[in-house]
């Protein structure tokens, strides 16, 4: 931007010097006749009207040294030109507009030269003021030196390439210049006078400035919109990566600067960005060239976006191909993406490059128009086209000895004149610049079919120019405020192979919106898809950008987990819960989302077969046994075990054994509503009856005397406390559990804090309930172990005291060893292990308590007789009394001992011998009664036992008669130890 403001800070004082010294210097010249009025008409090409529009173009593209002749044709100038005479005698002849009125004309040739154009321009507002020798004739000039080598002048055409006059008459408007540049700089001196002008090549957008320049209109779009398209034809091929290379002029730089603007939003970076000074410069280009060539941003950046001039272009196309830079895809701008220079190129420098250029309207009647006009008409028509197809064809019109004749050669001319004057596409914007002027002239002029010749105050002829809308040769033609034409096309062209040379071909086009025929585009170096241009590779789906140096250069890292991105180069990575909600995960390469599987315990799983056997096979040895105690019920093993108790419990434990089955399979409200209710009655039945049968076992074994009437008179009632005690003991837990199962509601919910799944289960209450349910049974467990313990040294017959014991301690340590388990699994696994603990803590009922019993009736039946189980029963007793007597023996033979030593201390050390003698002798004495009294017990136990195996067990006994007749046998053993005692 600084460079740009000491161009336009030159600009400005060039333009001062230049009309100071105009204003000074041309009136003092002309009075000492040191310029001559041919001089400052050097250069022109004039026809008389009633009202005169001035035409400046770029017929040369450069001057000599000493800047006094301009050289290098331009045939796109020559081309504009042509355009310009064209529509004015087209206008002429039309009687539909300004009718009566006749328009002239004032054409210079700016070379592309500011001080050229600024000697024009003020040469157009200030032409009233010089005088000078009058002509014979209307456009005749007198012969001088200077014109002698000029072909005959026909009067019918009045046009003068060089002409006095004794007064010429002020530009009624403009048209021109080709250049933003020239454009720019003209417009502050027309904008003094408020002499309409309008550009139809100036692009840049500093020119709609209305503050600074008043008078200035263009049929070609503003530089914005032609930035517009370069943005979206690079967002259409993906470059993000770009070098520019532009002037620092009006034009170059602000165009570059205008595509950073629109870009800064995008992830669009400028990887080299080089300006070269006006005029060009070698060295700068050469720098540019070394940059692309040698630089990893230079390198990486494939496309390059070149706002030049159609001269600078050609420089940088001839230095870029002196160093054989190859593989760059050029963007060319306005000015120079249809140039003929361009196309004479090497193929692998410009193969490939891209061109923006306005739409190419249709010119009625011009083809027509160059080929109806002869060609000596041609060349008076447009003088300046003599010396350029001299210079172009190598020839000269008035040929001399051993000289080509040029009219020879233009028999032919329709390959050479009309390929060189009509196959510019700016040809339209020039015609309907005329076109433009004339409209408003009309709407000032002319009133119902009538014009009126008469002074135009040129502010007016500006006024109307913003009013003037018409069909021109691109649509319809009219100016914004700006004085920017308000319709806008573009088109994209490519330069391809032609044979063996080049050719432009449209592959796109723009009118608000993009269109390009990718198949028709042929890339540099024959590629068949468009190179990438881009600071790093593109992040495929499942990767985010990581941004590095700048917002184009980035590594691309995975997306984390629950994460994804379905398309390329996405910054951030989107949140399969945010964008599908719960139970959504991103896919193996995290492209896309998918739904979680739900976790739960199936009939397929392994787990669930393996407890699923378990169960049944555990349910079979159940049942199994409890056939066994059914075809066995009246046996005295199966009596003596309270024989309905244990049915009950055969009956329960197998219910345990299929409670898994309630565990299998997806949860819902219901069964999560069933499972811990089914769960606490099974479990809480089964160790109720365990506690009823330990309960009664103790109960009997341990009744006094003084109870065993009642025992005997009130059997039935017993019978009836242990179903009540079963049913109070259940209804407790089932009372608990049922408004545990009210209050917390379990339900079916959805667990998604573990990764890669969804849980299904029936979350925390249905745990808890469990819990509660478990600590119930626990406690009756640990009760029935304390009374078990208690009678643990009952008869080994009826004794299940220790079997429970055991199974409620194995059972206890199970549901405690199953709880961190429990909790330090989840899904599947947590179930699965639920159902393993609930089988195995059933488990140690049946093993303990059934199958040993089961063992004696099927494998020893010898020991399952009524005779077997008194006598065990009669045994126990008598142990029992005998070890009571035992011990009431030694402590009577304790207190005579003590009473001996008693006695031997009061007697003296005198009697010691007589009192061991004594000692001795009573010793004996003693064995002897303890020996007399050993046999007399054992006749006791003997006689006792025979009778025991008297009895008579042929009739059926219940459970509670045989409780009675173990407690009549221990009667009858406490009247044998009280005779004992006596």
């Amino acid at each position: 931007m600084r460079i740009l403001r000491d161009t336009l800070k030159s600009d400005v004082i060039k333009l001062c010097t230049h009309v100071v010294l105009l204003q000074i210097a041309l009136p003092l010249g002309l009075a000492l006749n040191v310029i001559a009025p041919e001089r400052l008409l050097k250069e022109r090409l004039y026809q008389s009207g009633d009202y005169i529009i001035g035409g400046l173009f770029p017929l040369h593209f450069g001057v000599t040294a000493d800047r006094k002749l301009c050289t290098n044709f331009s045939e796109k100038g020559l081309s504009w030109l042509q355009a310009f005479l064209f529509a004015i005698d087209t206008i002429n002849k039309d009687t539909t507009i300004l009718p009566n009125i006749t328009l002239g004309y004032d054409v210079r040739d700016d070379c592309n030269q500011v001080d050229r154009a600024v000697e024009a321009a003020y040469d157009f507002i200030s032409g009233r003021k010089f005088l000078g020798r009058r002509s014979s004739g209307d456009c005749a000039v007198e012969p001088t030196a200077s014109s002698n080598d000029r072909p005959p002048i026909d009067p019918r055409h009045r046009n003068c390439m060089s002409v006095t006059s004794s007064r010429r008459p002020s530009v009624s408007a403009v048209v021109g210049s080709a250049s933003s540049v020239l454009s720019a700089t003209i417009a502050n001196i027309f904008g003094v006078e408020n002499i309409p002008q309008i550009s139809y090549a100036a692009t840049s957008r500093w020119l709609s400035d209305k503050k600074r320049y008043r008078s200035f209109f263009r049929t070609i779009p503003s530089d914005d919109l032609q930035v517009k398209v370069i943005v979206d034809l690079v967002h259409h091929f993906n470059w993000t990566y770009l070098s520019t290379l532009a002037t620092d002029s009006v034009y170059g730089e602000l165009g570059v600067e205008e595509f950073q603007e629109e870009i800064k939003q995008q992830k669009i970076c400028l990887a080299v960005r080089h300006v070269l000074p006006s005029g060009g410069s070698r060295g700068a280009l050469k720098r540019f060239v070394d940059r692309l060539q040698r630089s990893e941003e230079g390198r990486k950046s494939s496309v390059v976006l070149a706002f030049l001039p159609e001269h600078e272009a050609s420089s940088l196309l001839g230095e870029i191909s002196r160093y054989k830079l190859k593989g760059k895809t050029f963007i060319a701008s306005e000015s120079w993406a249809d140039t003929a220079s361009t196309l004479e190129q090497p193929p692998e420098v410009v193969q490939g490059m891209l061109g923006i250029i306005s739409s190419r309207g249709t010119v009625p009647g011009y083809s027509d128009y160059l080929r109806d006009i002869s060609g000596e008409n041609l060349l008076r028509n447009n003088p300046w086209l003599k010396t350029y197809l001299e210079e172009k064809l190598h020839c000269h019109f008035e040929a001399k000895a051993r000289q080509l004749d040029c009219w020879e050669l233009l028999e032919n001319r329709s390959s050479v004149i009309n390929n060189t004057l009509f196959t510019n596409g700016k040809v339209s914007n020039v015609v309907d610049a005329v076109y433009a002027i004339a409209h408003a002239l009309h709407s000032l002029l002319c009133d119902s079919g009538s014009c009126e010749k008469r002074h135009i105050v040129h502010g007016d002829l500006s006024q109307s120019l913003h009013n003037v809308s018409f069909q021109g040769c691109q649509g319809t033609v009219s100016f914004d405020h700006n004085g920017d034409v308000s319709a806008a096309k573009y088109v994209i062209t490519n330069v391809q192979k032609a044979g063996n040379g080049l050719k432009y071909v449209d592959v796109g086009s723009w009118n608000g919106t993009l269109t390009v025929a990718d198949h028709k585009i042929e890339w540099n170096n024959g590629y068949g898809s468009a190179p990438v241009s881009a600071c790093s590779e593109d992040c495929t789906p499942g990767y985010r950008i990581l941004y590095s140096s700048s917002k184009c250069c980035w590594a691309c890292v995975l997306c984390d987990e629950d994460t994804f991105t379905n398309s390329t180069n996405q910054e951030v990575c989107s949140s399969c819960k945010d964008v599908f909600g719960k139970g959504w995960t991103n896919n193996t390469n995290n492209t896309s989302c998918v739904e979680l599987p739900l976790e739960y315990l199936t009939w397929e799983d392994t787990l669930a077969i393996a407890a699923s056997v378990i169960s049944l096979l555990l349910f079979g040895a159940d049942v199994f046994c409890l056939g066994v105690f059914i075809r066995y019920r009246e046996t005295p093993v199966v009596k003596g075990s309270n024989r309905e108790l244990t049915f009950l419990l055969l009956v329960f434990l197998g219910f345990c054994f299929l409670n898994p089955f309630l565990y299998i399979g997806r949860p819902n409200d219901v069964l999560c509503k069933i499972q811990p209710n089914i769960f606490g009655f099974v479990y809480t039945v089964c160790i109720s009856v365990m506690f009823a049968k330990t309960r009664r076992i103790l109960m009997v074994f341990t009744a006094k005397m003084s109870s065993l009437s009642a025992i005997h008179s009130d059997r039935r009632r017993s019978e009836q406390k242990q179903v009540l005690l079963l049913i109070t003991m259940t209804l407790v837990e089932g009372s608990i559990v049922g408004m545990s199962t009210y209050l917390m509601s379990p339900e079916e919910t959805y667990d998604y804090s573990k990764p890669r799944r969804v849980i299904v289960d029936c979350g925390t209450p249905w745990l808890t309930i469990h819990l509660i349910a478990m600590s119930y049974t626990c406690l009756i467990a640990i009760i029935c172990t304390f009374l078990a313990f208690k009678a643990r040294k009952l008869p080994e017959a009826f004794n299940e005291a220790r079997s429970i014991s055991f199974t409620m301690f194995v059972m206890i340590l199970v549901w405690i060893g199953s709880i961190p388990a429990y909790l330090g699994s989840h899904g599947k696994a947590r179930t699965a292990w639920f159902c393993f603990s609930a089988t195995f803590a059933a488990l140690p009922k049946l093993l303990f308590l059934i199958v040993p019993k089961v063992r004696i009736i099927l494998f020893y039946p010898e020991k399952n007789r009524a005779d077997v189980v008194r006598s065990q029963t009669t045994n126990h007793i008598l142990t029992k009394a005998v070890r009571r007597t035992s011990s009431v023996s030694i402590a009577n033979s304790g207190s005579q001992s003590a009473q001996l030593r008693r006695r031997s201390n009061t007697a003296g050390s005198t009697d010691s011998g007589t009192v061991m003698i004594h000692t001795r002798k009573h010793g004996k004495a003693k064995r002897q009664a303890s020996s007399t009294e050993s046999q007399m017990d054992s006749r006791r136990f003997s006689d006792l036992s025979e009778r025991s195996s008297r009895s008579d067990y042929s009739e059926p006994r219940t459970t509670i008669e045989t409780d009675i007749d173990l407690t009549d046998n221990k009667a009858n053993l406490n009247e044998f130890s009280s005779d004992t005692k006596l």
